[in-house]
This record gives structure tokens, C-alpha cells and sequence, in this order.
């Protein structure tokens, strides 16, 4: 998640064609690994009984992005807030992606810990978990 904020925000930032299209590939690398990151991280977050019901919404959320990306991209364009021209549809997801990021740390399962749980990611690439499926995420009441 970190890389792919980051990497829009250089998007957005971009001094000119070459420095965009290095800070795109980035941010395509960086947000291909989100999708199966989410799958793992709730196939983790919930016992096996609620899992089906954990993975339901990732079929409609994915669906949803698919029509209204292009929708809010030429909205975006439309407005051309503060003159930024191309450059909004890259810098909105900076502040999305700093609110996924700290709503993550602050209620990820490894904000936390619990004695049965495991203690949480143990490498580097593990804390580019997508920590807004962790934070909207919670497994159902018995």
C-alpha cells in the first residue's frame, strides 16, 4: 500500500514523460500485489468457518473499480481541480492510500496481538499487506 501511494504520488509530481512512465510501472508493480496480499491477509484474519463470508465483498468491490475508475478519471479530468490537468487522477489516491495505511496499523491483527494469534508480519514485504482490508474487516458475531 505504501509503494503504491507513494508511487502515484510521484506520478502526480512527474517532471516530465520519462519520470512518469517509470513512476506508472512502479505503481502497476506495487498495485499488483495489493489483490492477492488482501486474499491472504483474510484468508489469515478469519478462522476457516467465516472465511466464505470474509471473501464475498472482494467480487463487487473489484467489479465496482472496474466501471467507476474510468468514470472518476474523466470526472477528474473534467474538473481540473487547482489546474492540475492529468495529474488528479494519480493524486487522489494519496490521501485514500495514507488513510488505508493508518487505519491498517491502527487495526490490523497486528495492532493487537492476542496469546492464540500469530504475532503478526514477520518480513519487510509483509507490511505492504492492502491495510484497508484488514481495518474494514471483522470476522461475524458467533
Amino acid at each position: 500500500m505504501a509503494g503504491f501511494t507513494l508511487s502515484s504520488l510521484a506520478c502526480g509530481l512527474a517532471p516530465g514523460t520519462g519520470f512518469l512512465i517509470g513512476a506508472r510501472a512502479l505503481q502497476g508493480l506495487c498495485g499488483s500485489v495489493l489483490i492477492p496480499q488482501g486474499f491472504a491477509l483474510v484468508k489469515v484474519v478469519f478462522p476457516p468457518e467465516h472465511l466464505r463470508r470474509a471473501l464475498i465483498p472482494f467480487g463487487p468491490i473489484m467489479g465496482l473499480a472496474t466501471v467507476a475508475g474510468p468514470i472518476l478519471a474523466g470526472w477528474l479530468l473534467h474538473l481540473n481541480l487547482f489546474g492540475s490537468q492529468w495529474r488528479s487522477i494519480f493524486l487522489v489516491n494519496v490521501p485514500i492510500g495514507l488513510a488505508a495505511l493508518i487505519l491498517g496499523q491502527s487495526f490490523g491483527p497486528w495492532a493487537a496481538p492476542s496469546p492464540s494469534a500469530s504475532p503478526g508480519p514477520s518480513s519487510p514485504g509483509a507490511s505492504a499487506a492492502p491495510p484497508c482490508t484488514s481495518a474494514s474487516a471483522s470476522p461475524p458475531p458467533d
